[in-house]
């Protein structure tokens, strides 16, 4: 999801994080979809159908995701 407004009605749930290594092998494109991989498999075991991304950062080689996972009530 990209705007709070599409959140409404739904649970909140907790945190996630996810980061790839600073000593990859990917490219740029390659390490979004990484991080974007291990948020959704956090999201996935917390129970939660939703993932609010709050901050998505590229720093040299390596990437960095953050957002709050939501669920139905």
């Amino acid at each position: 999801m990209k705007t709070k407004k599409l959140v409404a009605g739904l649970k909140k749930g907790e945190p996630l994080k996810a980061k790839t290594g600073w000593a990859n092998f990917r490219t740029g494109n390659g390490k979004d979809e990484r991080t974007e991989k291990v948020l959704k498999m956090e999201a996935a075991d917390a129970r939660c159908s939703f993932i609010l991304l709050l901050s998505d950062k590229m720093a040299g080689s390596s990437s960095k995701k953050q957002g709050t996972c939501y669920k139905y009530n």
